[in-house]
C-alpha cells in the first residue's frame, strides 16, 4: 500500500524472515522483493505491506475460555459426544488469531466444544448442550460452541 492508502498493484515476494522476535516490540525482521519498473517506490519511502506468511488448512478457531491444560501443559478441550456425555480431546495449538486459539489438530468437523460451563463438565457426565452460534466462523472452523448444563 502506498503512503496515501492506494494499492501499489504489483505483488511482491517474501525473501527473508528472521527467526528471532524483538521482546520489547514483538517485531520480526522481514525482507521482500517488490518489482518497481515504473520507479514509483523510492528509497526511504513509507509503505504498508500486507503479508501472508503461512496458511493452515483445516484449522479451527477456538475461544480462549474453551482451552484447558493438563498437568504436563498439554492442551485439551471438553466436547459433548454422542449421547450428550462429556468427553475430553487432546488438541494441538498453532498460535492465536485475535482472541481465539488456532487449533491445527485434534478436532473434527461437527465436534461440539464446550465453551461455557466447563467447571460442570466432568468426563462421562450427562449434559444438555445448548448450541451457541459463532459471530464470524472461520472457513473450515468450528461453527459454534456449546454450553454444558448438568
Amino acid at each position: 500500500m502506498m503512503a496515501d492508502g492506494s494499492r501499489y498493484g504489483r505483488p511482491g515476494q517474501l525473501d527473508f524472515q528472521a527467526v528471532t522476535v524483538d521482546a520489547s516490540t514483538g517485531a520480526i525482521t522481514l525482507r521482500g522483493i517488490i518489482p518497481n519498473p515504473d520507479q514509483l517506490l523510492l528509497p526511504g519511502m513509507f509503505v504498508k505491506v500486507r503479508l501472508t506468511v503461512g496458511v493452515i488448512k483445516h484449522a479451527f478457531l477456538l475461544p480462549q475460555a474453551a482451552l484447558q491444560r493438563d498437568a504436563t501443559g498439554g492442551a485439551y478441550v471438553s466436547i459433548v459426544s454422542g449421547g450428550d456425555k462429556v468427553a475430553v480431546k487432546g488438541i494441538e495449538i498453532e498460535g492465536m488469531h485475535g482472541g481465539d486459539w488456532i487449533v491445527s489438530s485434534g478436532l473434527a468437523d461437527g465436534d461440539r466444544v464446550i465453551v461455557a460451563g466447563i467447571q460442570n463438565a466432568r468426563p462421562g457426565a450427562q449434559v444438555k448442550a445448548v448450541e451457541t452460534p459463532a459471530p464470524n466462523p472461520a472457513p473450515g472452523g468450528v461453527p459454534g460452541g456449546a454450553s454444558a448444563h448438568p
